[in-house]
């Protein structure tokens, strides 16, 4: 009830211009989402403004230059880098790694995150009107080893070809943490199992696909109050600094750009009053 009337009030509310211009379509880019990140990349990189396959990262702000000091190695050699602002959006247990602080980050560290078991089913030929719809979700009541199923390739194009299909099946999460162990054979036929039971597709797929991913979804629980709190508290202690990614301000897409916007904006300002 109290969701219900949360969604009626904000649907009232007065859109600011830039609110106007969101709107509920889904989006992709020609090729997959890593068309945008490898444009990204090349522009970066043309710039030198991208370094690659950095190890043994350090952060640490130097009191008595005011700057933020990043030391790291690529290919075996040892790089520094000096900036008065720093963005991270590393992971919780990464950036407890990464920046040298006096600081408990336990509060940070502690945080849990879903493994996800991601496959993916191709077809080169199959009913389209069997799975229409872009997909959805599974509740926990119907089954505890599947989260969700989607097909990419009813709203996408090029995902796949004509007259053929493609199934994008999320199992484990923290109902079923111990898929992400299961051996490549046994998430296949637990897959076949699931996609003719939810959907009624028996055929076997012409692609198969498996793709493991340990700390998936980071989990907002009862401790997210307290992550948050030492969140600002480091930005307040350390000028310059900017944490983001997925550890506050919402896990989707959708909240990294609204994220990376504000940051944008935080960092631009920082500099304007400076």
């Amino acid at each position: 009830g109290s969701f219900i009337k949360g969604a009626i009030a904000l649907m009232k509310k007065k859109k600011t211009e830039e609110e106007k211009k969101i709107t509920k379509a889904i989006f992709s880019s020609h090729g997959g989402l890593s068309t945008l990140t490898s444009a990204l990349s090349d522009e970066l990189l043309k710039a030198n403004s991208l370094k690659l396959g950095a190890l043994d990262i350090e952060v640490r702000f130097r009191e008595d230059l005011q700057l933020w000091q990043v030391t790291f190695y690529v290919k075996g050699e040892k790089e520094e880098l000096f900036s008065r602002n720093l963005i991270t959006t590393i992971g919780s247990l990464e950036l407890a790694n990464t920046l040298k602080t006096e600081v408990n980050l336990t509060p940070i560290t502690q945080l849990r995150y879903a493994p996800i078991v991601q496959v993916a089913l191709g077809y080169k030929s199959a009913n389209s009107d069997i799975f229409a719809s872009f997909g959805g979700l599974i509740p926990s009541c119907e089954d505890k080893e599947v989260l969700g199923i989607l097909n990419p390739s009813a709203c996408f194009s090029d995902r796949c070809p004509k007259g053929g299909l493609l199934l994008s099946v999320f199992l484990g999460g923290m109902r079923s943490p111990h898929l992400i162990e299961q051996s490549d054979d046994y998430i296949k036929g637990l897959i076949r199992d699931k996609v003719a039971r939810f959907i009624k597709l028996k055929q076997e797929p012409d692609l198969i696909e498996i793709f493991r991913h340990p700390r998936a979804i980071p989990q907002y629980e009862a401790s997210t109050d307290e992550r948050l709190a030492l969140i600002e508290k480091l930005e307040k202690l350390y000028p310059g600094l900017y944490i983001g990614g997925n550890i506050h301000d919402g896990i989707g897409m959708s909240d990294r750009i609204k994220q990376g916007a504000s940051l944008a904006h935080k960092v631009l300002s920082n500099k304007t009053s400076a």
